[in-house]
């Protein structure tokens, strides 16, 4: 049977590539929606194994599709007639109240979304930054996936031996990587982190280890905690 066909967009990014970790969960979630949709991102073709998708040219679709997949794309959402699904963050009023699904990351975010327990009313609040109205578009889970071309082989020490280098040889490395955005970080593992080392002593070696792109605003001070930039993609596997 022949998959629906999806046209997808991420803000106003005519092409991915690896370049960042927040355009890499992007082809990750297309991975994800291929097994139900043929998914053109800006127009061309997801196939499995692709490192860079998208025409460069322009922004929006080219051709009707059954399905629209905007994320944080409220101009090109506003201007498509049709089926339009959109990721359900940041909060854009027209886009809630137009959209045909919503797609969120987990079974959580979607429980709070439809408030479903007794603080999701707050939850909410506390991750859009404002009070949104109630969601009755459906909510649909995607999901996170891991990259199957990223696999723990055997790997040359030379390559290692930097990034360890970095990470202080720390022996008790806790990983963040990706988009390093304050809207993300998880604060409270970063704090109790920090408690578990001074219980531990000044002998503690404990480390959070950020690795990627500071947003704006977004730079962070950890007392045990160590920024070591941008690790090109294929080096990922390579981290602690």
């Amino acid at each position: 049977m022949q998959k629906p066909r999806l046209y997808a967009l991420l803000g106003r990014t005519p092409r991915l590539n690896s370049s960042r970790g927040d355009l890499i969960n992007e082809m990750r979630s297309l991975r994800i929606l291929s097994t139900h949709f043929d998914v053109y991102y800006n127009n061309e073709r997801f196939v499995e194994g692709l490192t860079e998708i998208g025409n460069p040219s322009g922004l929006g679709p080219d051709t009707e599709y059954d399905y629209y997949y905007l994320r944080n794309s409220p101009d090109v959402f506003s201007g498509i007639d049709g089926r339009r699904i959109a990721f359900a963050y940041p909060y854009d009023s027209q886009t809630f109240e137009n959209a045909y699904g919503l797609i969120v990351p987990t079974a959580n975010w979607k429980r709070h979304l439809l408030a479903q327990t007794d603080d999701s009313r707050r939850k909410v609040s506390d991750a859009y930054g404002c009070d949104i109205p109630t969601v009755t578009a459906p909510v649909l889970v995607v999901g996170q996936s891991q990259d199957p071309g990223i696999l723990k082989e055997v790997t040359n020490e030379r390559d290692i031996f930097p990034l360890r280098t970095k990470t202080t040889m720390a022996a008790k490395i806790f990983g963040y990587y990706g988009n390093l955005s304050n809207d993300l970080y998880p604060r409270m593992a970063f704090r109790a982190l920090e408690r578990l080392a001074d219980e531990q002593g000044t002998g503690s070696d404990i480390l959070v280890v950020l690795a990627g792109h500071f947003r704006k605003n977004s730079k962070i001070s950890l007392r045990k905690g160590v920024h070591i930039g941008n690790v090109p993609y294929d080096k990922i596997d390579l981290l602690p």
